[in-house]
């Protein structure tokens, strides 16, 4: 990775089709506003990061990184189709028949 593509993690940066922008709460705890004009549905992502973190999502446009940061978390993205999905998450024992 080069210097040009390096982000720290105070800087706000975004990606085409999103305005990222910073603000402050009246708990001084800092907030990322993302405002996404791309119409992806974020609930799941909103059910995990508060299960991880009771209050850390509030929107897609109020995210507490401050409270996240102590947090030890390493996503991964997968593709295919649902049911190879399904059965990696099995062969990896992270979810049961049950579901």
């Amino acid at each position: 990775m080069d210097n040009d593509n390096k982000h720290s993690a105070s800087q706000a940066h975004s990606s085409k089709g999103d305005q990222t922008d910073w603000t402050e709460d009246s708990d001084d705890d800092l907030y990322r506003s993302i405002i996404s004009d791309n119409g992806e549905d974020y609930d799941s992502l909103r059910a995990f990061t508060n299960t991880i973190c009771p209050s850390s999502y509030g929107s897609m446009t109020e995210v507490k990184f401050s409270a996240l940061d102590g947090l030890i978390v390493r996503p991964i993205g997968i593709y295919g189709s649902k049911e190879e999905i399904v059965q990696l998450l099995l062969s990896l024992g992270v979810v049961d028949d049950y579901m």
